[in-house]
């Protein structure tokens, strides 16, 4: 891939209230203001991503669209590389693969999450479908026709090993978490130390930081519209047995909103769980603020080394805030 400085893309599902003719029309507005990806949530809530993908793809001309992301759980990796290999047919090699364990997605099944184990076989299966390579590994020959370049594949992490993971096996690494100097110093250490396991180094790898962020001279706004997103990755640390120093003063926050999270509302503002996020972990976690704060937040944290951003597309105007960050934080990363 080639990289400029420091991309930009956004994360968003659709919803079965909204329609695809929406979702298309918020995908070519991203494009003109010049975004460089949009990635298409995956969770049983959402209009499917695959499908969602495939019409962005024949509607759109340069953006990269992206899985944001699937799970070799609810999506066994032989059947996701055909619909992913589609999409980068129809977009003409702009096919970009989010591949985590699975979470929010999985647990609304009743299912458990993906072991390590999973995901690394999911990776090697995906590497070798999209290289034309021929898979035996379920009693059955599978090859795909590969037209394209091999599908970049991108590990959704924020934890050591799949941190870890990434950096041994991946193109590039979801940073999950938080907008956060510490959290991210922390994740890229273990990316670092999963690439050099390798033979590779952090330059082999793009760095790409997931996390909620809403522009405002209203603070108080600001802080509501990423409170939901925010209350969703406190439920993550919820599960986590160790944390790092860091997120030590926020377990007793985590643990109650844990407790509190309701899945059928992941991510919604019209969620209840989401009033138990405090200011100073909303802070801590997501960008809030007027546009000057929010550049200083951005500049702090690509100067670490990142080489891009994605921001979930939050609920309100969109396209006024897809034009809002075109004109704020865009030129900044230039």
């Amino acid at each position: 891939m080639v990289r400029k400085a420091v991309e930009i893309g956004i994360s968003l599902g659709v919803s079965p209230r909204d329609t695809f003719d929406n979702m298309i029309d918020l995908i070519k507005s991203a494009e003109e203001y010049g975004f460089d990806s949009a990635w298409l949530i995956d969770i049983p809530t959402s209009k499917d991503c695959f499908i969602s993908m495939a019409l962005a793809a024949i509607n759109t001309k340069t953006i990269r669209l992206g899985s944001g992301v699937i799970n070799p759980i609810t999506r066994h990796p032989a059947v996701s590389g055909r619909g992913l290999a589609a999409v980068q047919e129809l977009s003409q090699g702009r096919c970009l693969v989010g591949l985590g364990t699975g979470h929010t997605d999985v647990h609304m099944l009743g299912k458990k999450p993906g072991r390590i184990k999973d995901v690394e076989e999911a990776i090697t299966l995906l590497q070798k479908l999209f290289r034309g390579e021929k898979i035996t590994n379920y009693g059955m020959n599978l090859q795909l026709p590969v037209d394209y370049d091999p599908i970049p594949i991108f590990l959704a992490a924020n934890q050591p090993n799949m941190l870890r993971l990434a950096g041994k096996l991946c193109d590039g690494v979801i940073l999950m978490g938080g907008a956060n100097v510490e959290f991210i110093k922390w994740q890229m250490a273990h990316v670092r130390e999963g690439a050099e396991s390798a033979g590779r180094t952090l330059d082999d790898i793009q760095l790409d930081l997931w996390f909620p962020m809403s522009i405002s001279d209203d603070k108080e706004q600001a802080l509501t519209d990423i409170r939901p997103w925010v209350a969703s990755q406190a439920e993550t640390f919820s599960f986590w047995k160790d944390l790092p120093d860091f997120l030590e003063p926020y377990r007793d926050e985590c643990a109650r909103i844990g407790a509190a999270y309701d899945k059928t509302h992941h991510v919604s503002r019209h969620a209840v769980h989401k009033e138990l996020v405090s200011d100073d972990l909303a802070n801590y976690l997501a960008v809030a603020g007027s546009a000057q704060e929010c550049v200083e937040r951005i500049e702090e944290i690509t100067s670490l080394g990142i080489h891009g951003i994605t921001t979930a597309l939050l609920p309100g105007d969109r396209k006024d805030r897809l034009r809002t960050m075109s004109e704020n934080i865009i030129p900044a990363l230039a």
